[in-house]
């Protein structure tokens, strides 16, 4: 009885009380040209994105509108002074916020949690869109000569984007997504035209990996991922190099095709592989490696119900070995362990190492 009557005067309080109410969100407007550098940024008098995003013209938890146009990053540098929720203006073409040089557009730790939709970002000696905070990225473009994005925080999402590089061997891959927590990677596409043979187009390393409907074309490798845990679906890659390399999630519904010397259709440590197609086609090619381990034992990896060929061999599991490292002014060899490969209710023709 005790406890029935001290339910109902909690409610009682809640409803006398009520909840706190929520901060108010105002909306900030921006644009390329002619803005001014004084509040309140509202639709009747826009201000320059550097003084609503960098400033004193905003607030924690703002909206910013961004009308369309080119915004110069040499002229006037982004970087977050705060958490904002930016969108581009829904029905315009996408807001371009562009540099010429090694300028880019930040989102550091203070402005964690951020938020950017419809938006259209440009670089050349360096990633055009980078976070060292949380970061969330819906519908944008990036272009780049160098990296697209590089993507840091406790959580990472880009959903629905493009993205493209032009790379040369010195630079960097087009996406590098990393967080303790989830990154979440939806709807994305990666065009890459660097030089086969260095960086992959796309990097991700999570401590759980969500991704689905992603599409890679790269002339060198593809995507490498990583995770503690999670599920990659959907994925299609057409590569010059290793298509995918998988370390930890599970690797779904996808299609892989790597062509070129030495090429590898999926590279898997430690994975699951179900219902994957990985071709591989060129001298020494293979469709799917089990690469040998630092760490005894070495990661499992099953695969089923998949098809794997490779021009060389379709299946190979590196056998126990050494590889050389530094140690200290010198080097050492330390010892290598073959890797633990499962493989049911899969097509292949030829296979090679302890299977």
């Amino acid at each position: 009885m005790r406890l029935r009557t001290a339910v109902p005067g909690v409610l009682v309080a809640v409803a006398v009380f009520g909840a706190a109410p929520a901060a108010a969100v105002t909306t900030r407007f921006v644009v390329p040209t002619g803005g001014v550098t004084s509040a309140p940024c509202d639709q009747a008098h826009p201000c320059t994105a550097a003084y609503v995003m960098n400033g004193a013209g905003s607030a924690s938890g703002d909206i910013v509108d961004v009308a369309s146009g080119t915004y110069d990053l040499d002229a006037a540098p982004i970087a977050l002074a705060r958490t904002l929720d930016i969108r581009g203006e829904a029905g315009s073409a996408r807001p371009l916020f562009e540099s010429t040089a090694d300028k880019q557009f930040d989102v550091p730790a203070a402005a964690a949690g951020t938020k950017i939709d419809h938006v259209a970002f440009g670089g050349k000696d360096k990633p055009a869109l980078q976070s060292e905070g949380s970061v969330s990225a819906n519908d944008v473009d990036v272009t780049s000569s160098a990296g697209c994005a590089e993507l840091f925080g406790d959580g990472v999402s880009i959903t629905n984007s493009t993205l493209h590089t032009s790379a040369t061997p010195k630079d960097f891959q087009c996406l590098i997504a990393s967080a303790p927590g989830t990154v979440t990677i939806h709807n994305l596409e990666i065009t890459s035209s660097a030089t086969p043979g260095f960086l992959a187009a796309g990097v991700a390393n999570a401590g759980n990996l969500s991704v689905d409907d992603v599409r890679v074309t790269s002339p060198g490798d593809g995507l490498s991922f990583g995770a503690n845990s999670g599920v990659m679906r959907r994925v299609i890659v057409n590569s010059g190099g290793t298509g995918i390399a998988v370390g930890g999630p599970t690797l779904t519904d996808s299609l892989v095709v790597a062509k070129g010397m030495g090429a590898v259709g999926v590279l898997a440590s430690g994975a699951t592989l179900r219902n994957v197609t990985a071709v591989a086609t060129g001298s020494g090619s293979v469709g799917l490696r089990v690469p040998a381990s630092q760490t005894s034992p070495a990661p499992s990896t099953n695969v089923v119900n998949s098809i794997l060929r490779g021009d060389a061999t379709d299946v190979v599991v590196d056998p126990d070995g050494n590889i050389i490292l530094p140690c200290g002014m010198s080097f050492c060899n330390q010892p290598t362990f073959h890797g633990k490969l499962t493989l049911s209710h899969s097509n292949y023709r030829t296979k090679s190492g302890p299977i």
